[in-house]
């Protein structure tokens, strides 16, 4: 009786960490249409509201730990997994939010490659969640591989898409242009910046999963 209601239990909460992921992929799709003629304010809607699907999805999460003592994890190992995945589609949101909020024309490029990295990354996700709930450990190990080796990437893009951002505004380009000129070349590097670190943080939160996923494997796996 009890194996049969845990088996259950297992079954609500894979199926609504899956819907989690899938709507982080789809808001990270949205987020890289923008740099395709979407319209931003359209975009960020749409985010917005696959934002508030996944706080839905995270409270069904809570009360099904809070009604449940018997799983295939404890309630912690649970719980981390569900919060860090709500950052990665908080993230997301935060950068659409951002952009809205600058009036950004997406047309910088290093943005655009960490937009494409984390439409990559959440799909690793979509991938990894089942070979979770089945304690794959060889697949589940290759798939984290994979996410990691994508956060090194746009640590990379990160790190080169401030430079040139600051490269491409030196202080000799600078001093031939007027005071109202620079201000706006400043505030278009300071909003690229932002935007670009706050890109590579979402690639940090993908990566905090596969960390806790690979944790749990480990914990489990061996048990």
């Amino acid at each position: 009786m009890f194996g049969g209601l845990r088996k259950d239990k297992d079954r609500q909460l894979f199926e609504l960490l899956q819907k989690h992921v899938s709507c982080s992929h789809d808001a990270a799709n949205a987020l890289g249409s923008i740099f395709h003629g979407e319209s931003l304010p359209k975009v960020a809607g749409i985010i917005k509201e696959l934002e508030h699907q996944c706080d839905a999805i995270v409270r069904d999460v809570r009360n099904l730990l809070d009604s449940t003592t018997f799983m295939q994890f404890d309630h912690e190992d649970n719980g981390m997994l569900v919060a860090q995945l709500d950052e990665v589609i908080d993230g997301i949101d935060a950068v659409a939010c951002r952009m809205v909020l600058y009036h950004s024309v997406p047309a910088q490029e290093d943005a655009e490659a960490l937009v494409s990295i984390i439409v990559e990354m959440t799909n690793i996700l979509l991938h990894l969640v089942p070979s979770l709930r089945k304690l794959d450990r060889e697949r589940a190990y290759e798939l984290v591989r994979e996410i990691r080796a994508y956060e090194k990437k746009a640590d990379r893009i990160l790190e080169s898409g401030i430079e040139k951002l600051h490269n491409k505004n030196s202080h000799t380009q600078l001093s031939s242009m007027s005071v109202v000129e620079v201000y706006i070349v400043i505030l278009h590097v300071f909003e690229w910046e932002k935007i670009i670190e706050l890109l590579e943080e979402v690639t940090d939160h993908v990566e905090n999963i596969a960390d806790v996923v690979e944790r749990i494997m480990r914990k489990y796996s061996l048990a």
